[in-house]
């Protein structure tokens, strides 16, 4: 009998349904549960195990383990498993492949159709890159859904719900929360305004609270001496106490350390203490989902409470006192996504070929054909995989001549290996995930793309790389094309990492102003030698002043450089490289590089202090702020601050520094006279990018999340108003008179202008359109023009804030521009070119 299958690939736990007619019930993943842990595990001998199997030998192993990896898809880095760097969506592809291997085997054939969930919040890129996984598990056909229309279909399937009727979805998962506004239709649900999102917040944070009261209650060295295995067991007693606590009152905590023996107590009430704050911070994203709507919580027909962390008792009667609207909880809100996944598992044609069929595993030490071999060994293979336009219900793939395994959708060259032997039944036992060495020289641009590898408009084009082992030193962490945090990948004009083996798509992250979702700063390959120290100039006439726009220099600079910042006296610029964890300074007298500063892995954003005494620069990948002393150009200091740290501020004063932090839903109070931080102000929907108002009263925070513009009262250390700016504002600067907050967006190809003189009721005064993909935004000296780097199709527009149009447009020739800086007196511009890794000068006179 055909069947459907639903999947919800969690932060956490993975869930599978089967539809079979218009029957739909669970399936058991789990050695001892329906759900299977979201792990994944890369043994010493290269054999990829996932779920119970993974989890069994994490506490023996735990750096051959990889968990909670979704949330972090987007992501500048890979993950670190086993010394080795993994791509997130070739994890997930793990997962996904190990799910439908071991459904089919327990049903006899591949399901008609799977379904795949994401949260509705997600942004085009994450989508898109998510889009990718069933590729490489070589899954098919596959149907995309929202994780709120899934769970709705859910409640649907047991309660009357007529047409018209509107409901509310607070999914607290394991990694992420998501509040969306959905109305029944006739034929389902239409999601309703825009989706709120909160990316870091989650069960897995409960979990670390809990083990901070246990670390707090020992003692401060009760620690000390603990190895990694035994720090594992001690945090899985403490998600079992959370969990626990769902049900009891109060519950122990068994702590066996070096150092002792013994029991931690903790309560309910104590751990309701411990997540308040942040459940209030879900309250004011459902309170936005639902003004996005245009919906007055007592029409809700419900709230359904979604998610395995819905369960903890306070979470509902937080909802019921905040919306006075029914509250609806699932028995296990762990399946209600997967339940309804598959019932809109609905088959579809597969086109022509033969369906996908179920991923077998091979023996240890075979080596997998197709888009197996994007998730095995393989040595110097490339692969190209184009993206679906749309990503619903993708065709299945075809078989190759003289091979039993299907090829992925779309063109894919495979690395070289025998067929895989379908002998070894246990499911969750992978082919090892071999890192593939990455060539020393830049990749040449690919077929139908220009001379800068980038794809004309028509044709999206992915391009990714290969895990790579760490040689000598710190692995080779490189910006894909394009986030993060900022983030990044690019179709049509963004270039995308190169492809060797497994699809990887790099997020981007971008600081001060970078783009909020995963997206802008590194790009393709390149060489790994040291950049040059000179520079490649296009000397105008003499007899002729240059043109607006016209190039002056192009600079070679480190790799994948991200932002850039000139010192206020203009001597100098200083460019974050991700691609080789440093910091170049660029005299800007001769347009040479005079000085490479390592700063650790990740670096984001570079801000200068007002006396160009100190630079500042984030790293997301450490969590802390480097200092510069640009006397020396040596790291004077590091503070660590928040988790995943992107944008920088500095106060006109110069005495503090503000660091947004993504993850950690906050921002970061620096004092920089002792380099010490002083204060955290929570700020809701992952914090991007941040300025600060001349006056020294207020900052300006984008939400890489929930796509707003936050104001907080620096005073009060408090969001005092926000308002919605479009998906992904990865930058914000404030204009010269402080009533004006110009914010890009970087999915709605716009620039928002912001009136901020009201501090409580910001408005959207004006939306301009610029060019595709804008990343950043700089401000002219006087204020008079705003400069909106637009990454998509390699240009500059020039905006007149005092008509808020576009009074000009030019190309930048350097490849994915990204961040901008203007130079004191106005008359030089430099944006960085994260696939060029150079620093491209050009006039900014004759307008």
């Amino acid at each position: 009998m055909t069947y459907g299958l639903g999947v919800d690939l969690g932060t956490t736990f993975t869930a599978a349904a089967v539809r079979r007619g218009d029957r739909v019930e669970r399936f058991r993943l789990g050695d001892r549960s329906d759900v299977a842990p979201s792990v994944v595990m890369i043994r010493q001998d290269g054999a990829v195990l996932t779920g119970s199997a993974a989890e069994r030998r994490a506490s023996v192993e735990p750096e051959r383990v990889a968990r909670e990896f979704k949330r972090k898809l987007g992501d500048p880095v890979p993950m670190i498993v086993g010394g080795s760097p993994m791509p997130v969506p070739a994890l997930l592809a793990h997962l996904l492949r190990a799910v439908v291997g071991r459904v089919g085997a327990a049903e006899g054939a591949p399901p008609e159709q799977v379904t795949l969930t994401h949260p509705a919040s997600w942004n085009t890129y994450q989508k898109e890159i998510f889009s990718q996984v069933p590729q490489l598990a070589e899954v098919g056909p596959v149907r995309m859904v929202t994780e709120p229309e899934a769970a709705a279909a859910t409640y649907a399937a047991n309660e009357r719900l007529a047409a018209g009727a509107t409901v509310a979805v607070y999914d607290l998962g394991g990694g992420t929360f998501d509040a969306t506004v959905l109305r029944r239709t006739a034929s389902g649900f239409e999601i309703l305004g825009t989706p709120q999102g909160i990316q870091g917040l989650g069960g897995i944070d409960f979990d670390q609270a809990v083990f901070a009261h246990v670390r707090e209650s020992l003692g401060e060295d009760a620690l000390l001496g603990a190895d990694r295995a035994t720090l594992y067991r001690l945090r899985q007693e403490c998600v079992h106490a959370k969990e626990a606590l769902s049900v009891d009152t109060d519950v122990t905590v068994p702590v066996l350390l070096p150092s002792a023996h013994t029991h931690i107590r903790v309560t309910r009430g104590e751990f309701e203490d411990m997540v308040r704050p942040v459940l209030a911070d879900t309250m004011t994203a459902l309170r936005s989902a639902l003004r996005s709507a245009s919906v007055e919580a007592e029409d809700l027909t419900a709230v359904l409470l979604v998610g395995g962390s819905s369960k903890i008792p306070l979470v509902a009667r937080m909802v019921s006192a905040e919306f006075k609207a029914p509250i609806a909880v699932d028995t296990d809100p762990e399946f209600a996504v997967a339940l309804g996944a598959a019932a809109l598992s609905a088959p579809v044609s597969a086109g022509p070929g033969p369906r996908a069929q179920v991923p077998t595993a091979p023996t240890s030490g075979a080596t997998p054909v197709g888009a197996a071999a994007a998730l095995g060994t393989g040595t110097g293979a490339t692969a190209r995989i184009v993206t679906p336009a749309v990503p619903a219900p993708t065709a299945a793939p075809t078989a190759r001549p003289g091979h039993d395994r299907p090829a992925p959708a779309g063109p894919m060259r495979p690395g070289p290996g025998g067929r895989p032997d379908p002998a070894r039944s246990d499911p969750s036992y992978r082919p090892a995930l071999q890192p593939a060495g990455r060539a020393n020289t830049p990749y040449p641009p690919a077929s139908g793309q220009n001379g800068h590898g980038r794809a004309p408009d028509h044709e999206p084009n992915t391009r990714m790389f290969a895990p790579t082992p760490p040689t000598g030193g710190a692995p080779d962490r490189r910006f894909g094309a394009g986030d993060r945090p900022p983030e990044l990948k690019r179709t049509e004009q963004r270039r995308w990492v190169k492809p060797v083996v497994i699809a990887v798509v790099v997020a981007a992250v971008v600081g001060g102003g970078a783009y909020a979702g995963v997206r802008f700063l590194g790009g393709g390959g390149g060489g790994t030698a040291a950049a040059p120290t000179t520079s490649e100039t296009a000397s105008p006439p003499t007899e002729a002043p240059l043109a607006f726009g016209a190039p002056v220099a192009s600079v070679p600079i480190g790799k994948n450089p991200g932002r850039v910042a000139v010192t206020h006296d203009g001597g100098h610029a200083y460019t974050t490289n991700n691609g080789s964890n440093d910091v170049s300074v660029v005299d800007l007298g001769s347009n040479s590089v005079t000085a490479t500063i390592p700063v650790g892995a990740g670096p984001v954003l570079v801000a200068v202090a007002p006396d160009d005494r100190h630079a500042y620069v984030t790293s997301i990948t450490t969590g802390q702020l480097a200092v510069i002393d640009i006397a020396s150009n040596t790291v004077a200091a590091t503070v660590p601050v928040g988790k995943s740290p992107v944008g920088i501020a500095v106060s006109a004063d110069g005495r503090t520094v503000y660091v947004a932090n993504r993850d950690s839903n906050s921002l970061s109070v620096v004092d920089a006279a002792t380099n010490t931080v002083t204060g955290t102000i929570r700020v809701p929907g992952g914090p991007f990018a941040v300025a600060v108002s001349g006056d020294g009263a207020h900052a300006y925070v984008t939400g890489a999340g929930n796509g707003s513009l936050a104001v907080v009262d620096l005073q009060r250390k408090a969001v005092v108003g926000t308002v919605e700016v479009g998906p992904n504002p990865g930058c914000v600067k404030i204009g010269a008179d402080g009533t004006r907050a110009y914010v890009t967006s970087y999915d709605s190809a716009s620039l928002k202008v912001v009136d901020v003189h009201d501090a409580a009721n910001p408005t959207v005064a004006q939306s301009v359109t610029v060019g595709a993909r804008p990343s950043y935004v700089a401000l002219s000296p006087d204020g008079a023009r705003a400069y909106v780097v637009n990454q998509g199709d390699g240009t500059v527009s020039v905006v007149d804030t005092g008509t808020n149009a576009v009074s000009r447009t030019f190309s930048v020739d350097a490849p994915a521009p990204n961040g901008m800086a203007v130079d004191p007196d106005g008359a030089r511009g430099y944006v960085v070119s994260s696939d060029g890794n150079s620093l491209a000068v050009f006039s900014l006179e004759g307008e």
